[in-house]
This record gives structure tokens, sequence and C-alpha cells, in this order.
């Protein structure tokens, strides 16, 4: 009922003390019947991902926690199909971020607001001149 990658898949079968040679033409039957298809697994976590807000870094290192060997280019082609930009998703992210909340006159408040979301979006994993960009059209 649930997506794996083969690593992932392998791992849990390889938890539950299933021999390894038990493991592999288990394996093989399901990608011979297609049930296992890596590529389809990259595309719908890719699109959860960006769907989610997280950057391009955020989702390589994630997918290569799995053994999932990605490119930039194949997430941009995910976001061109599903048109789920980066920047876009910076601009609500900050959005977000700043609703119900006025932008202080004071600068060191200013700052540390910026500061804050600045951060906030360095951990979903976007490109830093992205964000300063962005802010920059609130700050």
């Amino acid at each position: 009922m649930r997506d794996y990658s083969e690593y992932k898949l392998r791992t849990k079968l390889n938890d539950k003390e299933f021999e390894t040679n038990e493991i592999d033409s288990a394996i093989e039957k399901l990608i011979e019947q297609q049930y296992l298809q890596e590529h389809e697994y990259i595309r719908v976590k890719i699109k959860s991902y960006l769907e989610k807000g997280y950057g391009h870094s955020y989702i390589i290192n994630k997918l290569k926690q799995e053994e999932l060997n990605i490119t930039v280019e194949q997430i941009e082609q995910i976001e061109q199909k599903y048109e789920l930009y980066q920047e876009s998703t910076i601009d609500y992210l900050i959005q977000k971020k700043l609703r119900y909340k006025e932008i202080p006159e004071d600068f060191n408040s200013k700052m540390k607001l910026k500061r804050k979301i600045y951060s906030f979006l360095c951990s979903k994993g976007h490109d830093q001149s992205q964000i300063s960009q962005a802010l920059s059209n609130y700050f």
C-alpha cells in the first residue's frame, strides 16, 4: 500500500531477518512485475517535498539518505511539470511567516525578524542568494 525505494525495502526486509538471497529474489520479482519503480518513487518524493516548501539541497540530502542520487535538473523538471517553483515557494513562506505581523520600524527588531525568517528558509534547504533576494522585497 506504500511506496518504497529499493534501499528502504531492502532495509525493512533485512530488519525482519530475511536471508539476503530471499531479499534479492523478492526485490527482483517486484521490479519485474513493476511494483517497485525507483523513478516513480523519486518523482513522488520530490513532488511531495516541493509541495511542503522544501528547497533543492534539502531534497537532495533527504533522498541521498535513501541512497537515491538525484540532480538539481531532475528537481527542476518536476518543478516545471507541477509549477512548484522555488521562488514562489520562498515568497509564500515569507508571507506565511509575516502573516498577522507588522514589520517593525525599529532597525534591530526588523533585522531580528529578517534573520529569523532567513534561518527558517535555510533550514528548509533553500538557496541563500534566492532567500536574500526575496527578503529584500519585504525589508
